[in-house]
């Protein structure tokens, strides 16, 4: 390894997005659920919040998450 991939592994962090407040608020708050009742996985409602709070997180890195057109 050369020294540039040294400087940037030691320069890189993490980001970390947590979906876990939007997901209670929109459960609190609304009559549609955000997991399947039938397990824990997340049905198309809370993937859309869990989504909208990493496009949050990265919006807040200067990072646009965008559908290709």
């Amino acid at each position: 390894r050369n020294e540039c991939d040294n400087a940037e592994r030691q320069t890189a962090r993490a980001l970390i997005a947590d979906p876990a407040p939007a997901l209670r608020q929109a459960s609190a708050q609304g009559p549609v659920p955000t997991y399947y009742r039938s397990d824990t996985h997340w049905n198309l409602y809370g993937a859309a919040l869990s989504l909208d709070a990493l496009r949050q997180t990265l919006a807040g890195q200067g990072v646009a998450l965008r559908w290709p057109t």
